[in-house]
């Protein structure tokens, strides 16, 4: 590749990557309601103890309107209050702790939750998630980062999540055409707690990536959130790390260069000399090359050339390369693709 070439991938790598890997150092909270539209209590009290909890906490909470029975069921909002404990409808939890709120005291409890979550959001957090989800070819597509602020031990799950605000239909204390806000949808992995990131100690500064796709409607037709939810698994248990959200969407035209894959990323890219590229192919490759490249795109070291089948593959860089900023370069079917990592 000419230098110019490379120089030009390179800026157009930095705007895209730096839109998707900004990640906060801010503590929110999750705020979720068990709830099924046949509950007549879920569009009575509980329904406008949920909208005082939105009025009160927007910008320092993400919130989970999770039906796990009737017309807005799905799995992972059952799968979820579960874990923290739901038994009945409606319940409502602060992370993963059951809110004891109840008709007679939920003005008091309204304050009590403000007040925590407030606290909260003043925490310095263990890690948080960030990312511009992408929507293109009937999928949201989201390449998320995770990043640690503090040294942490434990197993540690990404999971992202497809949120849908104002979904009209019927909810008994409300009728037919309720305005439900922060339904739950889905979630992107297979499993309702998403993706392992990390098992084991964590240094502080450590960052992971994670890519997942989802086939969904075109989010212009819809008001879609997409939240990120850092969960450490304790026993049999999830605790929620922290959470993130956004309403906004990148270029699709971003992914255009990845069409044939569904996975490439570099684990962990803040690495001490040795680290995995994994790379999940939808359809194989007759001619794919994969290096280790500097940033004047020099190749620093050859990982593989050849053909590569479709599924999944995994190439393990012993480094020796001086401390800095390097990117591994994938090339494949006429297109390219790179991910960076960080040598220290």
């Amino acid at each position: 590749m000419k230098r110019s070439m490379f120089t030009i991938l390179l800026a157009f790598l930095f705007i895209l990557q730096g839109a998707a890997q900004q990640v906060e150092q801010v503590q929110r909270s999750l705020l979720t309601k068990r709830a099924a539209s046949w509950c007549p209590p879920c569009g009575g009290w509980g329904w406008a103890f949920f909208d005082s909890l939105l009025d009160d906490n927007a910008g320092k909470a993400v919130f989970f309107d999770a039906h796990y029975s009737g017309n807005l069921q799905t799995t992972v909002s059952d799968d979820l209050t579960v874990n923290f404990g739901g038994l009945y409808q409606p319940e409502f939890f602060l992370n993963e702790n059951k809110i004891a709120v109840l008709p007679g005291n939920a003005a008091a409890m309204r304050n009590d939750v403000k007040n925590l979550v407030d606290s909260t959001y003043a925490t310095v957090p263990v890690a948080n998630t960030g990312f511009v989800p992408v929507y293109a070819d009937g999928a949201i597509n989201v390449e998320a980062t995770v990043r640690f602020f503090q040294a942490a031990g434990g197993e540690f799950y990404l999971g992202i999540y497809l949120v849908e605000d104002h979904v009209i239909g019927f909810q008994q204390g409300q009728g037919n055409d309720a305005d439900h806000r922060k339904i739950l949808r889905a979630c992107f992995s297979s499993d309702s707690w998403g993706e392992l990131i990390a098992s084991g100690n964590v240094s502080a500064g450590t960052e992971f990536t994670k890519q997942f796709s989802l086939p969904t409607g075109n989010p212009s037709e819809h008001d879609y959130e997409i939240a990120g939810v850092i969960w450490r698994k304790e026993g049999g248990k999830y605790h929620l790390v922290n959470v993130w959200s956004t309403t906004e969407f990148g270029d699709p035209t971003a992914t255009a260069g990845l069409t044939a894959l569904r996975q490439f990323e570099v684990q962990p890219n803040l690495a001490a000399g040795r680290t995995t590229v994994c790379i999940d192919m939808i359809e194989s490759a007759a001619d794919a090359a994969i290096d280790l490249i500097d940033l004047n795109g020099r190749v620093v070291q050859a990982l593989f050339n050849g053909g590569l089948a479709a599924g999944h593959h995994s190439f393990t860089i012993n480094s020796e390369a001086e401390k800095g900023l390097y990117f591994v370069r994938l090339r494949a079917g006429g297109a390219e693709a790179v991910r960076k990592v960080i040598f220290q």
